[in-house]
């Protein structure tokens, strides 16, 4: 497809859709001005970097697809000093951990943690080099995340995220003047203070059209009024970046919090399960003042533009810590399976055990090819869209499947003990399925994002060709003569590609540099993704205005499927690329089979369940590196 759409014509376009489902207009306007914003931060990528031009977007839409667009670009840096900031920070908050001098007395990081952090560099590693940061690659800093969280703390490791993702550090870096950048990155290079970013409300979580926060110019300042909800690393002298409605628009400034309760600003505390060692609060704002300088003012969009910037990354970082997180969790599984005894043998030797362990290193493979993938997209410039939604959709499903399918049902009754790294942690495992966007509705968007070009491309002429001839979309008959007749030229360029697209069969595409045992399985997803692509196509124009009511066959008959396929393509190169580490090797096969067997209906063979059990062996003698060095917690109530 060759879309050369703008942001008025996509507005036109969704808000036509939604008004001939049946939508209100305050519904349809709504939508119309965040896919306008959204437009409008697309339109600033170069042509190939943006989301029609993505792997994703290549491999449901083109044929015969190249593989090595599913395959990581990048690799490590050579800077040995960033990555001995990196290993000091981690043991850093290694040992602190085991000293117990981590966290205050309420369970949040204290000061002193966070002001050593700043010396090791950890909070400046995506500030650029001239303001006191590392300037990492995207890959480095996700890699760093994972380390963090697998040998440390997961809670440090996504402050690191907030802070750098979507906190105060991403705005300035990308959107903010000189004089912002001069006066606040050294600052956020430092961590004093961290920051967070404030757009959550009351009554705005995914619809951003209900925030309801204002800011108006007098003078030299703004004055904002408004609450905020729901906010990480929302403290007391915080930096955030705060989205208000200024002139009717969407914006971001930068606001720096007082140190205390005043007259125009107060910071509400609720109790929150999940968090539990980051601040989390709700901030009022009565006639609050920021000056006028921080606005941070962009040449296109509006303020979501800078949101959509940095939830991508955030997105990426909640799939980086996952990875961490499950392997943390999957060394602490294996030490009490063998420690824990049944009619005088160790768990561990029960193939149901073997099974959940096999399956284990197989969701932690997926995830940590994802997070490399989709790093390495964003480092040669890639927009990412589509594959951030997946790989953060992925992750923090992987992570809640690990830990509740696997480390509940193993560790057991131990599970609800104090001191469980399942138990102890449970909300913030279920917590990321929530944050960057709610998983299945994530899937609706992703599914938007797919099809956007088709219907651009093919549906809006034929909206545009009724319109000129004062054709009610809702009344119109294909059999009616006159009615055939105004679309004639957009129904001939359509019925042209459903032919084409109906009379290809062959999308299979190289795989020469892939690993022998990985061909086979490229084979399947292409084929599965030209299916996809009929399929696609044929509910768009089935349904037509009211495929947006479909949302369950969207997110599991179109969004998961598609999901499921990609990942295959991306562990099939992953797989390749670490064919020297057999136990990835055959952690990825596994996992690929798995999904392969998803996708077919197909029930696990008996050579499926005996290469689990000699997966499984492997990780027990420690073959499996993606747990090496991981924080293990003591056994609790030993017998």
């Amino acid at each position: 497809m060759n879309t050369t759409n703008n942001t008025e014509n996509d507005k036109t376009l969704v808000e036509d859709i939604l008004l001939q489902s049946g939508k209100s207009k305050e519904e349809a306007s709504s939508v119309g001005k965040v896919e306008a914003a959204d437009e409008s931060f697309e339109n600033t990528f170069a042509r190939g970097y943006r989301t029609e031009d993505s792997p994703i977007h290549h491999g449901v839409w083109t044929n015969k697809t190249p593989v090595f667009e599913f395959a990581c670009m990048t690799s490590p840096t050579a800077d040995k000093s960033f990555h001995g900031q990196a290993d000091a920070a981690v043991n850093f908050v290694k040992n602190a951990k085991w000293l117990s001098t981590l966290f205050d007395e309420r369970g949040k990081l204290t000061e002193e943690s966070i002001h050593t952090l700043g010396q090791c560099g950890y909070w400046g590693m995506l500030v650029p080099k001239e303001y006191g940061g590392a300037d990492a690659t995207i890959f480095d800093f996700m890699r760093v995340l994972t380390k963090m969280g697998k040998e440390a703390d997961a809670s440090v490791a996504g402050l690191a995220s907030i802070h750098q993702c979507i906190g105060a550090v991403d705005p300035i870096t990308h959107f903010g003047s000189p004089e912002l950048k001069e006066r606040y990155l050294p600052l956020l290079a430092r961590g004093t203070p961290t920051s967070g970013f404030a757009l959550t409300e009351p009554a705005a979580g995914s619809d951003l059209t209900a925030i309801r926060t204002t800011a108006r110019l007098e003078g030299d300042h703004y004055v904002v009024t408004g609450k905020k909800m729901f906010i990480s690393n929302s403290y007391y002298g915080r930096i955030l970046g705060l989205v208000v409605m200024l002139n009717g628009k969407p914006s971001v400034m930068i606001a720096e919090l007082p140190g205390e309760d005043t007259e125009t600003f107060r910071l509400e505390k609720y109790k929150i399960h999940a968090l539990k060692h980051l601040y989390n609060h709700a901030l009022h704002f009565d006639n609050f003042v920021i000056p006028k300088e921080n606005l941070i003012e962009v040449p296109y969009g509006d303020g979501l533009t800078i949101a959509y910037h940095g939830l991508n990354r955030g997105r990426i970082a909640i799939a980086a810590n996952a990875t961490g997180m499950m392997s943390y969790l999957l060394s602490n599984i294996i030490r009490w399976a063998d420690y824990r005894k049944t009619y005088g043998q160790p768990i561990k030797e029960r193939e149901l055990v073997k099974a959940r362990v096999a399956r284990a290193a197989g969701l932690i493979v997926e995830t940590e090819a994802l997070r490399d993938w989709t790093s390495s997209l964003l480092d040669q410039g890639h927009r990412g869209e589509l594959e951030c939604m997946m790989a953060k959709i992925r992750g923090s499903t992987n992570l809640a499947d690990l830990a509740l399918s696997i480390g509940l049902k193993t560790h057991g009754g131990r599970t609800f003990l104090d001191g469980n790294p399942v138990g102890d942690d449970l909300y913030d495992i279920l917590a990321p399925t929530i944050y960057e966007g709610e998983n299945d509705v994530l899937k609706l968007a992703f599914f938007k994002t797919l099809v956007k070009s088709f219907g651009l491309d093919y549906l809006k002429p034929m909206l545009d060709a009724q319109k000129k001839a004062s054709i009610d979309p809702r009344q119109f008959k294909a059999w009616r003569p006159d009615h055939l007749f105004a679309v004639r030229k957009p129904a001939i360029e359509l019925a042209a590609w459903v032919l084409d697209t109906e009379a290809t069969f062959d999308n299979a595409t190289s795989h020469a540099t892939l690993h022998p045992s990985m061909g086979k399985y490229v084979d399947f997803a292409m084929a599965k993704l030209l299916s996809m692509r009929k399929l696609i196509y044929r509910a768009v124009l089935k349904y037509q205005h009211k495929l947006a009511d479909h949302q369950m066959f969207i997110t599991e008959e179109i969004s998961s499927p598609v999901q499921d396929l990609i990942t295959i393509l991306v562990l099939t190169q992953h797989a390749s690329e670490n064919s020297g580490d057999e136990v990835t090797l055959k952690a990825a096969d596994l996992r690929i089979r798995e999904l392969v067997n998803r996708l077919s209906g197909k029930r696990p063979c008996p050579r499926f369940r005996k290469d689990a059990n000699r997966l499984a062996d492997a990780v027990y003698a420690g073959k499996f590196k993606q747990i090496d060095g991981a924080f293990n917690l003591p056994i609790q109530r030993r017998y």
